[in-house]
């Protein structure tokens, strides 16, 4: 089955945009995670229109055939493209685990701007005892279905998961039609992602000089090791299409942290 992307289109009221970008979540999120930051951001800048499509195995799009991979993420990202009709996106932003799918989006095909928030390019040989993979593994031993959002997030909180967190994967709760809820996240697919995003090296789309790369790195994020930051700023140095903004007080969740600062540089920039 080829996987059909459900997305949120958002433009300012009345605005007719020239220019189309993507906007890609992190994994165990949806397009939805972005509609309020991306709604001002076209307030601001009402010649771009946004495409935040929820990513397979995610929300409502659908699962798809295997292999699950960034290189099929990317398949995916170009036949919603066509389906839309908007034209070539000419900018694709993404966050944690959607910005390695735009860096693989824009590995095949012409992208004017790619903005890479807070997303290791390299491979985590630590993947398997990371924090992520531990989120995964509570998800995937929980007994499914819950009466209310205030259960599902309870029954994470008993598993150790801060309220932070067990909060925002609340957001990816859907009712079911037994009544009650049930998460929108085909966890067997989100599996397989998270093996290939932790596998996949693309540090050497940092160096590209056809197009400009703004590369966002969290300085409170969990991602950075001393030597990841020096090879980013060597890079930088050396490439004047790729700039990095830092905000040193920000998480890893930097749309949330800082964002009236992200939220200015891209409609400076954009």
């Amino acid at each position: 089955m080829v996987t059909e992307l459900h997305a949120e289109v958002v433009r300012a009221p009345g605005a007719s945009p020239s220019s189309w970008a993507f906007v890609l979540h992190g994994i165990f999120g949806g397009g939805k995670n972005w509609l309020s930051f991306v709604r001002k951001l076209a307030l601001a800048r009402p010649e771009w229109g946004f495409v935040l499509p929820d990513l397979r195995g995610h929300g409502r799009s659908h699962d798809g055939d295997a292999p699950h991979d960034l290189a099929h993420v990317a398949g995916d990202l170009a036949r919603l493209e066509a389906r839309l009709g908007f034209g070539d996106a000419r900018a694709v932003i993404g966050h944690s685990f959607g910005g390695k799918a735009a860096l693989a989006f824009g590995r095949e095909r012409p992208i004017e701007q790619l903005w890479i928030l807070d997303s290791n390019p390299g491979i985590r040989r630590e993947y398997a005892t990371s924090e992520t993979m531990r989120v995964l593994a509570i998800l995937e031993g929980l007994r499914g279905g819950y009466r209310t959002r205030a259960e599902f997030i309870r029954a994470l909180e008993q598993h150790g998961l801060t309220s932070a967190i067990a909060a925002w994967l609340a957001m990816s709760l859907v009712a079911s039609k037994s009544g009650g809820y049930e998460l929108a996240l085909a966890l067997p697919v989100v599996r397989a992602l998270l093996e290939d995003f932790f596998r996949v090296d693309v540090w050497s789309e940092l160096e590209r000089t056809d197009r400009i790369t703004h590369f966002v790195v969290a300085g409170r994020s969990f991602l950075w090791s001393a030597d990841e930051l020096q090879t980013i700023d060597a890079l930088a140095a050396t490439n004047p299409c790729l700039r990095v903004h830092t905000f040193p007080e920000a998480g890893h969740w930097v749309h949330v942290d800082a964002h009236d600062a992200l939220l200015a540089a891209l409609i400076r920039e954009l």
